[in-house]
């Protein structure tokens, strides 16, 4: 199991250890996560935890807009500081550029696509 303290590789940890439930293809999201944090500079990739925390930080700052939580801080699910973390902290050694260019995402009706 991965040590690095991010929320983004606690999720990963708890996915994979089977704490966290998951379906298949975010159990290999996890995986994946934590295999590079240990194999990934081999292929020079790094984890960039404070890039990853940015945005995830930013959120606390929003606040609810509407409705029954109006005016009170939008704060993101551990899935969403997962996926999030996991795009903006991945990194290329060479360049220094994100890893991921494009994100498919497909998430169902409520879950906070349009605050996303």
């Amino acid at each position: 199991m991965a040590m690095n303290d991010s929320p983004v590789t606690r999720y990963a940890n708890g996915v994979v250890d089977g704490s966290v439930i998951a379906g298949d293809l975010v159990r290999m999201a996890c995986e994946r996560h934590l295999m590079d944090l240990e194999t990934g500079a081999d292929r020079g990739l790094f984890f960039d935890e404070k890039a990853a925390l940015r945005p995830i930080n930013f959120g606390k700052l929003l606040q609810h807009s509407a409705g029954p939580m109006a005016g009170k801080p939008l704060l993101l699910e551990d899935w969403q500081k997962f996926r999030i973390g996991s795009v903006y902290g991945w990194k290329r050694e060479e360049t220094g550029l994100r890893r991921f260019s494009s994100v498919y995402n497909q998430i169902g009706k409520k879950n906070g696509k349009t605050t996303e």
